[in-house]
């Protein structure tokens, strides 16, 4: 599995292409695995792997928390936060959600993008994406800011400085 060690100091630090920088205070993840002496003896490798499973899930599921915890922490600083203010989610809130994201393009000039949304809304978000593609107003609507997206990612790739 790979991992980064952090050998001292208590926080991590981010540096930006544009020159901001962010520091980030360290948060714990932990886990516990405890095993009564008397059930040692028929503690399998099968059963050690269980458990040892249930505790990667529970840490990840831990360290997924932060990660979309500090997102949303920076996302909302930097106003590319979308509230829908109890509305249910809509295609009219996905071409705002769109708008609001950096979109880059595969070769074929497709838009290459994923969307993370909470198992309760993934059912009603795919319907808002499909009806993107179905109604002719929002189709258009759709096709054109993905023209835009796609003529700011040119511009940024042609920007680019490559190195080496």
């Amino acid at each position: 599995m790979p991992r980064h060690f952090i050998h001292e100091g208590i926080r991590t630090r981010l540096i930006r292409s544009d020159g901001t920088i962010e520091d980030a205070e360290l948060r714990e993840a932990s886990a516990e695995l405890k095993v009564p002496f008397g059930a040692i003896p028929t503690f399998s490798p099968a059963k050690r792997d269980e458990h040892l499973a249930g505790i990667a899930h529970d840490m990840a599921r831990q360290i997924h928390g932060h990660m979309l915890e500090s997102l949303d922490k920076t996302l909302k600083e930097f106003g590319q936060t979308v509230d829908a203010q109890g509305h249910p989610v809509s295609a009219e809130l996905m071409l705002e959600v769109l708008e609001k994201m950096h979109i880059a393009f595969d070769d074929h000039g497709h838009p290459t993008m994923s969307l993370n949304v909470g198992p309760d809304l993934a059912a009603r978000a795919k319907e808002a994406l499909e009806k993107l593609q179905t109604d002719p107003i929002l189709r258009e609507r759709y096709a054109s800011l993905m023209e835009r997206k796609r003529v700011d990612w040119c511009a940024r790739e042609a920007s680019r400085k490559l190195v080496g």
